[in-house]
């Protein structure tokens, strides 16, 4: 009777044993597949308000397991970065294609008109190195020349205006102003109406401003 008790924890000692060895290499060979089978995505490494320009402060990049791969996920941030924003993304959210867009698409500078800004186009004949260096974004003086008494004079009307779109050529059929290029800026509601004024009536010329 002792014999057999004996036996019996042989045995189940070496089942035991067994089992555990077999979980083990069950449970190595899991995680090993699982760390092979990953990617990375883009998130928001903070709270992104729609209009936003992506910089590489904003993103960061995490694992993920494959099986879960979020569909118009970027890889790399450097594919992220200069995008605009179009809806608010949560910190550590998935930054995908339908959230943000190129900055000079229609989708991109109509998220950027916030409440009390209007966009306006202006025709600018002079500057026209100055109109092909133009980026949305960038800052720029807006200038209108005209003649008083004889006298050409030159006005400033706006200073530091955001653009949003650039460089349309237009050849200025009957308008008699030559050939111009149309540049789109954003401007607060009370300064539409001066700028719409000076665009009908003087030349436009531009003064790009420092970035900073």
């Amino acid at each position: 009777m002792k014999k057999n008790l004996i036996r019996l924890l042989v045995i189940a000692f070496a089942v035991a044993l067994l089992s555990t060895f077999l979980f083990y290499r069950l449970l190595v060979g899991q995680l090993a597949v699982g760390s092979g089978d990953s990617q990375s995505i883009v998130v928001a490494a903070r709270k992104l308000e729609a209009g936003a320009i992506l910089t590489p402060a904003d993103v960061k990049t995490r694992a993920i397991a494959s099986a879960a791969s979020v569909k118009g996920a970027f890889s790399a941030g450097e594919q992220a970065v200069g995008l605009t924003v179009l809806e608010s993304i949560e910190a550590n959210a998935p930054i995908t294609e339908p959230r943000v867009a190129p900055p000079g698409s229609k989708a991109a500078a109509g998220v950027r008109i916030l409440p009390g800004m209007r966009a306006l186009s202006v025709h600018v004949v002079e500057s026209t190195g100055v109109v092909a260096m133009l980026r949305p974004g960038h800052r720029v003086d807006i200038h209108a020349i005209g003649a008083q008494g004889g006298v050409a004079q030159l006005r400033t009307v706006l200073q530091n205006v955001e653009v949003l779109a650039g460089g349309a050529q237009l050849d200025g059929g009957s308008s008699g102003r030559g050939a111009t290029q149309v540049v789109t800026v954003l401007v607060q509601q009370a300064q539409a109406e001066l700028l719409a004024l000076a665009d009908s009536g003087a030349r436009i010329r531009l003064a790009l401003r420092n970035s900073a």
